[in-house]
């Protein structure tokens, strides 16, 4: 009897083990099972967020800062004689040829060389007093235009030509003036803040004694090389403007070789 009560315990006990055993497996088995779709869940929401940041994000087209397209290319003829005349005001004046002891003094005599040549009623030529000069108001309106600020009404610093006197610039009068010069724009590029970096080519006219022509300004530089002489390159930077009304352009820097 305590043979057959001892094989039953020893049954009930393996019995036991094995159902204790088996329930642990499928806790196991669920517990992993539970862990891999938590993880896929998971991997799933990443996915989706993924998807969302990158169909909410805007696609950007602009241009990177490398490159450099020469937009003289693309001009209309309209468009390449308005650059051709805003860059031949200053080379017609002489600006940038260090012929002045100041910026100011060189601002100066551009506004008075810009209007004796352009809109000479502007200035005065008193031959009988030995001066020519511009009032202070005219030379500002001209300065305004082309750099976007004037200079101060007092004779420049260290002015080897110009004086100011009761709202007038002046200086002594004298004969011989040639003012045949004009520049062809050959690359201008963006530079994607606000300015434009602009090269040309200065040419002088053969004809010494007649300017302005109004057809300098539609002169290709091949043109322009075949029938002037040239006379200096330079860089300038520029930017848009309106003045008055209509398009056109304000100087930043000007460099000439």
């Amino acid at each position: 009897m305590k043979k057959i009560m001892k094989i039953l315990v020893i049954t009930v006990l393996i019995a036991f083990s094995v159902s204790m055993l088996s329930g642990c497996g499928i806790v196991t088995l669920l517990m992993n099972r539970r862990s891999e779709e938590s993880v896929q869940e998971q991997a799933k929401t990443k996915d989706e967020v993924s998807e969302n940041i990158s169909e909410e994000a805007p696609e950007t087209n602009m241009p990177e800062k490398t490159e450099e397209i020469n937009l003289v290319e693309s001009m209309s003829n309209a468009e390449k004689k308005e650059i051709n005349i805003f860059l031949s005001n200053f080379s017609e004046a002489g600006y940038g040829e260090g012929n002045y002891g100041s910026e100011a003094e060189e601002k100066i005599s551009f506004a008075y060389i810009h209007n004796f040549i352009n809109n000479s009623s502007l200035v005065f030529r008193d031959g009988g007093a030995g001066v020519y000069g511009i009032s202070a108001a005219n030379a500002d309106q001209t300065l305004v235009r082309f750099f976007g600020e004037s200079v101060p009404h007092a004779t420049p610093e260290n002015s080897e030509h110009w004086q100011y006197e009761n709202g007038k610039f002046f200086f002594p009068a004298a004969d011989g003036d040639n003012y045949a010069t004009f520049s062809v724009a050959t690359r201008m590029t963006d530079n994607y803040d606000g300015t434009f970096t602009v090269e040309f080519n200065t040419y002088n006219d053969k004809d010494p004694f007649e300017w302005p022509k109004s057809e300098w300004y539609t002169y290709t530089d091949e043109y322009a090389a075949r029938t002037c002489d040239f006379a200096y390159s330079g860089t300038a930077i520029v930017k848009e403007k309106v003045y008055n009304g209509s398009q056109t352009y304000e100087l930043v820097d000007y460099k000439i070789m």
